[in-house]
This record gives structure tokens, C-alpha cells and sequence, in this order.
């Protein structure tokens, strides 16, 4: 009885564990517009903040989550799928494949994309949509019969995933107004249970805490959130600024240390840092000091922001009392 009661125990523990693993789907658009968005070769404008923001989701995640990352143009180029902590792959791969996907020469179809995307969906899952653009046609102001099917096929299948309860993120790098294609999209997206992924920059990502902060008890920083899009305008009214747990970071940060952080609102954000109680010196390393890493975060109903990760480096001086 005690062996079927351990094996029970144990059975329970795995079934726990497999639910707690997250699955990130993410369809990345790898059309040439990401890098000649206006015609010209650039890659600073949207390719390269784009490929950032995947990298802080797969930073962020733990080992045990899994990713699903499939790179489109009018097909599924590639279908990067693995275990974060399985080995598989790192970030330098991923990147790698992102740019030998992006030389290829194929227009964007987004319902292939999200056509492919829709096997890996499960319970546990967010799921990222990342374009420049919208559904290929060649007249923005007239739609053929394949054309107008698949854009209804799209708005279809937005309502098919809202019913499943999962948490989806949608952003267009690019915004077109006189697209007819994507005002349908854009529309039936913002009326649904989509959240408006932001993705930009915030800067700095690197700050630091010296002994007369310390001393004081808290600092607060002041932070510059840039969208990739210039002409959007970030008013996000809720944010999190949250410790996260990294190689080479304290962990259980939040134990010694406070962060509380305001919405974005002119592109500005404070953060402040409080010291609860100093760190223990056996957590400190042989300069006294360590690291803080955190993941900032929207909780805003309808609008998110691609996390991003804040390096702050906390130096202590002196040789501190016990507590």
C-alpha cells in the first residue's frame, strides 16, 4: 500500500510539473520589408528591435518552458521547437536561422502563418504574432475573391482562439492607414481578446546601486521607453517590474530588495529600487557586490510591452554587519 501510495505521489509530481511548463508560440514575419522598410536597406528600424524583443521573451523564460518559433514569409520557412534548457538550441542559433530566413524571397501571408501556428496551441501557452505588414495583395484598394477569403479566414480564426483561453499577443511593426487589408485585420484584432504587443526599447538597461544609495535606502531611476514605431505613442498604465531569477544574479532578490515602478506615459517611466535589508555577505561576491536582474511587464487589459530585462549591479563598500 505504501509503494502504490509513493508511486501515486510521484505520478501527481510529474503531471504537475509537465503543466507548469509554459509553451511560447511565436510567428515570426522574415519578408524583406523587416529589413527595407522603407525601400532602403535598414535594419536598425525593425528587423533588429524586432529580433531583440524574441531574444528578452526567451531570456525570461525558464528552462522548462518551451518555445515553438516558426519563421514565415508566404510559407513556414522554418519551425524552431524545443525545450529552452534542452541544449537544442541557444539564442546565437535561433538568431542565425532568423537571418538565413530572411534572405529568402517570398511575399507575407499571415493566415499560413497563423494556419501553422495553431497545432502547437495548448492550455499552458502565449502566442505571438510579430509583422511588418499584412496579407500580400496587389491592389491596396481593390481585393480579389482568394484575397477577401482569407482575410475573412483570419478574422474567423481570431474568434476560434479567443474561445480557447489563452493569452495572445499581436503586434504590426509597420502601420499602413490606407491598406484595406489591414484596417480589417487591425480592427477585428483590437476588438478581441488580443493584447497590442508594443515592441520598442527602454533604456538604460543597466544601472546600479552604489553605498550611498544604500545608505539612503532607495534610489529611483528614470527610464526612456522608445517604440519601434516613432509615430505610436506609449501610454501604458500599469506596469510590473519584476526579479527574476538568472545565472550569475542573486537569487530570491526580492527578499532584500523593493522595485515598484509607474506606467509609461510620454514614453517615460520611473522605477525605484528599495532596500529592504542589506544582502547577506556569503551571497556576495569577492568585489561585494551582486547582481539584480528584472523583467518589466505590462498588466494593462488591452496593451503590452515586450519584456525586457533591467541589469542593476549593487555595490556594498563596506564590510556589513550580521542580521
Amino acid at each position: 500500500m505504501k509503494k502504490i501510495f509513493t508511486l501515486l505521489v510521484l505520478i501527481a509530481a510529474c503531471v504537475f510539473s509537465m503543466q507548469a511548463q509554459k509553451r511560447y508560440v511565436v510567428a515570426f514575419d522574415c519578408t524583406k520589408s523587416m529589413v527595407y522598410p522603407s525601400g532602403e536597406r535598414d535594419s536598425s528600424i525593425l528587423w533588429s528591435p524586432a529580433k531583440k524583443c524574441i531574444e528578452s521573451l526567451w531570456k525570461q523564460a525558464s528552462a522548462n518552458d518551451e518555445f515553438v518559433i516558426l519563421l514565415y514569409q508566404d510559407k513556414i520557412l522554418d519551425t524552431i521547437k524545443g525545450q529552452k534548457g534542452s541544449q537544442l538550441y541557444d539564442w546565437n542559433s535561433i538568431e542565425s536561422k532568423m537571418e538565413d530566413a530572411i534572405t529568402k524571397g517570398g511575399n507575407t501571408c499571415i493566415f499560413q502563418a497563423w494556419q501553422a501556428s495553431e497545432q502547437y496551441f495548448t492550455d499552458n501557452c502565449d502566442f505571438y504574432f510579430i509583422t511588418d505588414g499584412v496579407e500580400d495583395h496587389d491592389n491596396n484598394n481593390q481585393l480579389n475573391d482568394d484575397e477577401q477569403a482569407h482575410i475573412d479566414a483570419i478574422c474567423e480564426k481570431i474568434d476560434v482562439f479567443c474561445n480557447l483561453g489563452i493569452n495572445g499577443f499581436y503586434t504590426n511593426l509597420k502601420q499602413s492607414e490606407n491598406d484595406n487589408i489591414n484596417n480589417q485585420i487591425s480592427e477585428k484584432i483590437k476588438s478581441s481578446c488580443f493584447k497590442d504587443l508594443i515592441a520598442g526599447n527602454i533604456t538604460p538597461l543597466s544601472l546600479s546601486l552604489n553605498q550611498e544609495d544604500l545608505n539612503i535606502g532607495k534610489k529611483t531611476f528614470n527610464l526612456t521607453f522608445k517604440p519601434i514605431d516613432n509615430q505610436r505613442v506609449a501610454n501604458v498604465q500599469k506596469l510590473e517590474a519584476v526579479f527574476v531569477g538568472l545565472d550569475g544574479g542573486l537569487q530570491n532578490a526580492g527578499k532584500y530588495f523593493k522595485s515598484t515602478i509607474s506606467g509609461i506615459s510620454n514614453n517615460k517611466i520611473k522605477l525605484t529600487l528599495e532596500q529592504i535589508t542589506p544582502v547577506p555577505q556569503d551571497l556576495l561576491n569577492q568585489t561585494n557586490s551582486c547582481k539584480l536582474f528584472l523583467n518589466v511587464l505590462s498588466n494593462d487589459k488591452d496593451v503590452a510591452i515586450f519584456p525586457e530585462f533591467i541589469t542593476i549591479d549593487v555595490r556594498y563598500y563596506y564590510e556589513k554587519r550580521s542580521f
